[in-house]
């Protein structure tokens, strides 16, 4: 996908900007007046786009102003007013608890809207804030500012990436990340899911490369910078990806070493009650044998499975990775 339309797409759209001179609006109009609802379509996009972008900033603010707790908000489950853990909070862990009922506080059912979380609305109110200086600083500070914005990460991706390979389970993480799984080619939502992932790390259809590439010099040579960006951007992919998967696996050890941990101690409550118990059961159960997890009840700590789930959800970041930052040794 990266080639059949992030390449060409990016090219038109740097090449239609630095040739017109033009935000988005303008250029299309001027290639034809029956192209102008591009233009329009695009700003729309970018509209809801930024919508959902400020939000991701939101919580992001959130977690950065409760990072500065001492314990960290995430590390412990809260406890009741008798001193008992919070159901909630015992049956998933610390992490899941801190962002779906700390953060977020999310309704029993989507039909059940809540109200507004004055945390969050303080926390969106900055980040728009923040965007809107941006903005009226013009091109020129935006310039100044993508110095930090873009090579800040690639220092935390790296900090991230040493201690995450050296983490019990990323060896796993990045198995399941590389072993090819060639039937997933015939599911249409993989190259959806692909062809999206695309637009966004490239920016395309906003019209914000439009804009950028009317800044541009004529005589730019824009082809070098589509290659060098689009080389930048697979490369960029893929180290975050190593990095994610790394804590990933870290992440599902845990689980599993959990859930295993569980089944022992569900294994000696059976012997403490004078349950007829097979003599091998305990092996059985530490190798993850299903005739008798099931029979008896216990879980079945399936690395694989660990990982299948661990990479689903729209708050995979903020989950996983402060569970792999509490847990770190």
């Amino acid at each position: 996908m990266l080639f059949l339309e992030g390449v060409p797409l990016f090219l038109i759209e740097l090449g239609i900007g630095q040739k017109m001179r033009l935000g988005a609006l303008g250029a299309w109009n001027t290639i034809h007046p029956w192209l102008g609802g591009l233009g329009v379509a695009s700003c729309t996009v970018t509209f809801f786009v930024a919508l959902y972008y400020n939000v991701i900033i939101t919580w992001c603010f959130y977690y950065l102003f409760n990072s500065f707790q001492t314990p960290l908000p995430w590390s412990t489950c809260p406890t009741t007013l008798n001193g008992t853990i919070v159901p909630e909070c015992d049956k998933s862990s610390e992490t899941a608890y801190f962002w779906y009922r700390t953060t977020l506080d999310v309704s029993p059912a989507i039909s059940q809207t809540g109200g507004l979380k004055w945390w969050i609305v303080l926390c969106l109110l900055l980040a728009w804030v923040v965007v809107f200086f941006i903005v009226m600083k013009g091109i020129q500070s935006s310039g100044k500012v993508v110095y930090f914005t873009s090579l800040f990460p690639y220092i935390v991706l790296t900090i991230f990436f040493i201690r995450g390979i050296t983490l019990k389970g990323a060896g796993a993480g990045l198995m399941h990340m590389y072993t090819p799984k060639v039937e997933k080619l015939l599911n249409p939502n993989v190259w959806l899911d692909a062809a999206t992932q695309v637009f966004y790390s490239f920016g395309l259809a906003f019209g914000s490369l439009i804009a950028f590439g009317s800044y541009n010099p004529p005589k730019n040579n824009c082809v070098r910078d589509v290659i060098l960006v689009s080389i930048c951007n697979a490369i960029t992919a893929i180290y975050a990806s190593l990095v994610v998967f790394a804590i990933l696996g870290f992440k599902a050890m845990l689980n599993v070493d959990k859930c295993l941990h569980n089944n022992k101690l569900r294994l000696e409550e059976l012997a403490k009650a004078n349950t007829d118990i097979p003599s091998d059961l305990y092996n059985q159960v530490s190798n993850l044998q299903p005739p008798y997890t099931n029979q008896f009840g216990f879980d079945l700590c399936s690395l694989d499975k660990q990982l299948d789930q661990a990479a689903e959800g729209t708050g995979l970041a903020f989950i996983v990775f402060t569970q792999a930052i509490v847990e770190l040794p």
